[in-house]
């Protein structure tokens, strides 16, 4: 079962960018997975229009996030959660 949700492009990012500037703080310390995955992330985000819709799911008992332009469909980011 997934849990799922979207948000436009231009939310996410600023709650993206800010996970990374914890991140870099060193106030969170998640995997190097999450950690390379929440940068690639923002740098996809910054070149897709802020109102575009962007798509979120997590695979429970994987632990798989995946973000996914609405638009298009294409896979932006897929990472694996702690």
């Amino acid at each position: 079962m997934a849990s799922e949700g979207s948000n436009l492009a231009g939310a996410l990012l600023e709650i993206i960018e800010f996970r990374v500037r914890m991140q870099d703080a060193g106030a969170i310390n998640p995997r190097p997975s999450v950690r390379e995955g929440s940068r690639q992330l923002v740098n996809h985000l910054r070149s897709i229009p802020a109102d575009e819709w962007i798509d979120f799911s997590l695979e429970r008992g994987s632990n798989l996030v995946q973000y996914v332009r609405r638009a298009t469909g294409e896979v932006l980011v897929e990472m694996f959660l702690e």
